[in-house]
């Protein structure tokens, strides 16, 4: 497996809050996308000026896809809603629940990370660039 479509299994690890997993499903259409521009110009990379403009411009976009899926995940934890839902379930003694929301909310953190991870690696040691 490449570096780049390790994302791809990064994110399929555990479940995602549901108004994110658009988000992801769009991340792994442009993981696909690289994967594909990036084994069509293998030849043709040697250095930095060498790599298409496609595949820098489609880096860019899953960076700044992943910058704002963290955005998106900060925004769902921090809603009202899943505030008022986290006071209510501790009003009613339902730990388990509020357990399992932390464990979906520190998985989710923990996944954006190892994306963003993925694609620096991608980029550094795939690519050459620094």
């Amino acid at each position: 497996m490449c570096q780049i479509c390790s994302i791809k299994q990064i994110a399929s690890q555990d479940r995602w809050p549901k108004p994110l997993e658009s988000a992801v499903q769009d991340i792994n259409f442009l993981v696909q996308t690289i994967h594909s521009d990036y084994e069509a110009n293998k030849p043709q990379r040697t250095t930095k000026e060498t790599i298409p403009e496609d595949l820098l411009e489609n880096l860019r976009l899953l960076s700044l896809a992943l910058e704002q899926l963290d955005h998106d995940r900060e925004g769902w934890w921090y809603s009202p809603e899943k505030k008022e839902q986290r006071r209510r379930l501790e009003g009613e003694g339902q730990d388990r629940k509020i357990v399992e929301l932390q464990r979906i909310n520190n998985a989710a953190t923990a996944m954006v990370e190892g994306m963003q991870a993925k694609l620096g690696l991608f980029v550094k040691w795939s690519l050459g660039m620094k």
